[in-house]
Parts: C-alpha cells; structure tokens; sequence
C-alpha cells in the first residue's frame, strides 16, 4: 500500500520534528500494511520554500537512515504545491516535483482564499500537459465539488 500525502522528512516543514519522529512515523506505517511513503513536504508555499532537488537528497538520506534502522518501507519523493500562475516553470526547473518526480501526478494545494475561474486557465494547462492532479486537503476548498 502507498501513503501519497506525508510529512516524514524531518526537520523540513510542519511534518516530523527530527529523524526519530521519522523512524516513528514509518514504522507506524509498516505496521498499518504501508511499504511506499510519498514524502509531500509543502512546496512554494511562502512559508516554506522548499526545492526539489534538496527533496530528493533529503529522501536519499532518510531512505539509508531507515534501512539502517531495519524499518522496511520507502520513501519516495514529491511536493504538496501551492498552485501559483509559474508553476509550469517551477516544475520545469525542479523547484516542484512530481511524485517520484516522474512528470505523472502532481499533488497541488490551493491558497485558502482562491477564486476558481483565477486558476482554471492553469489547471487546464497543466492536464492538457498530460499530468494528472491529486488536490491535497480538497474538503477546505467548498469550490470543489465534492
């Protein structure tokens, strides 16, 4: 089973505090049947700036670290995006990533206040792209339709 939406890096946003919390969280994971975690940190947020190519290395780590430890699962590196009108170039650069950085599934977040129509040009662009989005938290957008 995969986990698409996780916060294991540690130390890097509001997800897990240090490594051991890691350990903690993956092993919590393997218990409940998941081998595959998606680490999402947030992305371009404002408040956390995060790049993709120091995603992938923080990944790398933590994947020898839990190998190290014994605990049995991988993580896999990605982003939970805040959509904004460069994304394209964001990705394009690698500010942004995919999952697994695979240019497949993008998992993006809206700012809490946004008007559809401002967005819908993008989010157009991005499927005709061939990208298939995951929205993260979609229960705190009431545009959504549910």
């Amino acid at each position: 089973m995969i986990d698409l939406h996780t916060h294991t890096l540690p130390d890097f946003d509001d997800g897990s505090a240090s490594t051991e919390e890691s350990f903690n969280m993956c092993r919590i994971a393997r218990n409940d049947g998941i081998n595959t975690l998606v680490a999402t940190p947030h992305t371009l947020n404002g408040m956390y700036i995060q790049d993709g190519y120091r995603i992938k290395q923080e990944v790398e780590k933590l994947n020898e670290l839990l190998k190290k430890e014994g605990i049995d699962v991988e993580v896999i590196p990605g982003s939970d995006i805040r959509i904004s009108f460069n994304l394209l170039v964001q990705l394009k650069q690698g500010k942004a990533l995919t999952i697994n950085d695979n240019q497949a599934y993008l998992m993006i977040e809206f700012p809490g206040h946004f008007l559809f129509p401002s967005v819908k040009g993008l989010v157009v662009e991005l499927l005709r792209r061939g990208l298939i989005l995951i929205i993260s938290h979609p229960e705190r957008y009431p545009q959504v339709p549910q």
